[in-house]
């Protein structure tokens, strides 16, 4: 291409404009021997200002930026510094043409170039520690955890509130205190939960990055700065000590049989016998919520060397926070409490406390776990909450209007949470001289007291007998807390039994069809101001064994039977 080596002044700037104004078929170059590697290029209609050094070429700019000889030197200079120092100046000279100074420009430019050669920025932490870390099974206290979706959607949810935005594309490298008190303290504007989240959340994921990859978030050789900051006193929790006593808990039990339709609402739709049932499930097994209401049809498992009529219910690793298998034994009471749900659930599924609302067509899945807590909520009388987003007129917004007076069936039992329930249970077993490892091994919390070792992909009856589930053990905690629990549901149905009537003439026989009714609700475990359900179903079981008895013996026999 033509080429004229010249100082490059006005004259040349000129006449670079006249060449693009006729049209430059063939690239023309004033090259300036004041710059070395400076050239003003036109090329058909356009000038442009360019550098040359080493093997390396680029543009700084046409002449609407670089108006001048003066202002392009100038430019040549800090971009060959940059290229010497390894840096990409793009992003200096995309910063210098919309205004920023030398040094802002200067910083983007590296930066852009840290983060083209991996460096990790705030949303590359993120990324890594959520998608590339906790969804992914890790080494735990020298044990291998699957992944916990849970665990991966709260960490994600609390690095990426809106206040955390003045992090993003910002390199960890840049980070110091303030900024995370800076998104603290805004976040703790909006509520506790979040400004403390974020906090706990953000350390976690910044050790991690120092641990696992500090070369490449370049924290290698920085000081672990993150673990100095601390939420703030306002926004800390006190330690939970709430829990409900025994005869809160058969009030609730015996409430929960006898209301089935909350009053004084305008939908007035019967609670479901499978939540009733998930009810009982939820506090005589103490589990949390999450397994306890994911509990399969071929996960209660027969117990050939337990007591009589106990069984084995089973948890996969994937269930469970622990993210360990889990067995519980379960005596008599609690296999007849999964033959009546099983036997009341709307449809085929594989969970002993099925979803009711099923589309065609969509998965299979459990109750959810909020469904006792909703009943709960109902019992008390708490007026129902207007579904967001929604219009007036909606039919679902309309039939949770109120048509009269709410009843708290609940008064005088205190809130408590599902997570309570278990603070009591091992309160009560502790009273009743349960040993610490049983209660621990029950309520699945992993340590040297329980002696439970991480068990992985496996036959799950095997499993379940394993000597490491501590059957027996076990099974001494559970049948305490039942018998507890069962003694506070019959104290309360002694208290609100029905007087008998002051008549002494017998009452009429009824008639068969209606024996025949009662006695299939009974079977169900329907609601008796009499007994609970579980005395009722003990009592129909012991007529049909005796029923059956009888009609296995010879007519002597049964005449003496009889007799």
């Amino acid at each position: 291409m033509p080429t004229i080596r010249t100082e490059i002044g006005p004259s040349e700037v000129a006449g670079a404009k006249e060449l693009a104004k006729a049209g430059q078929a063939k690239p023309f170059v004033f090259s300036d021997t004041v710059e070395k590697g400076l050239r003003l290029v036109v090329e058909g209609h356009s000038v442009r200002w360019q550098l040359n050094w080493g093997n390396k070429t680029k543009s700084l700019g046409g002449l609407d930026k670089l108006k001048n000889a003066k202002a392009a030197r100038e430019t040549a200079r800090k971009v060959r510094d940059l290229l010497r120092d390894g840096v990409n100046p793009k992003a200096f000279l995309t910063g210098k043409a919309v205004g920023k100074s030398d040094g802002e420009a200067t910083a983007a430019a590296e930066k852009a170039t840290k983060v083209a050669a991996g460096g990790w920025t705030w949303e590359t932490l993120v990324a890594e520690y959520t998608d590339g870390y906790l969804a992914k099974p890790r080494i735990v206290r020298g044990t291998l955890r699957p992944p916990s979706e849970g665990s991966v959607r709260t960490a994600r949810d609390a690095l990426s509130i809106p206040e955390a935005d003045v992090l993003k594309e910002k390199l960890l490298t840049e980070m110091d205190i303030p900024d995370l008190e800076g998104v603290r303290d805004a976040a703790a504007l909006r509520g506790k939960t979040p400004s403390r989240a974020f906090v706990a959340n953000a350390k976690a994921a910044l050790s991690f990055a120092k641990r696992k990859h500090a070369g490449k978030s370049g924290l290698h050789g920085v000081t672990r700065w993150w673990m100095e900051v601390q939420p703030l006193d306002e926004t800390a929790t006190q330690p939970r000590t709430r829990m409900p006593s025994l005869r809160d808990i058969g009030r609730v039990l015996y409430v929960a049989e006898k209301h089935r339709v909350a009053g004084g609402r305008k939908a007035a739709r019967e609670t479901s016998e499978v939540t009733v049932c998930a009810m009982w499930w939820l506090i005589l097994t103490a589990q949390r919520s999450s397994a306890a209401m994911a509990v399969e049809r071929a996960r209660i498992l027969p117990w050939p060397e337990g007591p009589a009529g106990w069984k084995v219910a089973a948890w996969e690793e994937a269930q469970m926070k622990s993210k360990r298998f889990h067995a519980l034994p379960i005596p008599p009471r609690l296999v007849l409490l999964t033959e009546r749900a099983i036997a009341v659930a709307p449809r085929e599924s594989q969970f002993v406390f099925p979803r009711l609302a099923q589309k065609a067509g969509d998965a299979d899945k459990p109750i959810s776990t909020t469904a006792t807590r909703d009943y709960l909520t109902r019992l008390r009388g708490v007026p129902p909450k207007s579904p967001k987003g929604r219009k007036r007129k909606d039919a679902k917004r309309k039939a949770q209007e109120l048509k009269g007076r709410l009843v708290n069936h609940l008064e005088g039992v205190p809130h408590f949470s599902a997570h309570d329930l278990r603070r009591t249970f091992a309160t009560v077993c502790s009273d009743r001289k349960v040993r610490p490892d049983a209660i621990s091994a029950v309520l699945d919390h992993a340590g040297l007291e329980t002696g439970q070792k991480m068990l992985r992909s496996a036959d799950v009856t095997r499993l379940a007998y394993d000597y490491s589930q501590r059957l027996a053990v076990k099974a001494e905690a559970v049948e305490a807390w039942c018998t507890a629990v069962f003694e506070a549901v019959e104290a309360e149905w002694e208290a609100n039994r029905p007087a008998p009537p002051l008549s002494f003439r017998a009452p009429p026989p009824p008639l068969a069809a209606v024996v025949a009714k009662v006695e299939d609700a009974r079977r169900k475990g329907a609601f008796s101001p009499e007994a609970p359900w579980y005395v009722l179903m003990e009592r129909v079981q012991q007529e049909e064994r005796k029923g059956l008895s009888l009609a296995g013996l010879s007519r002597s026999e049964e005449t003496e039977a009889e007799a």
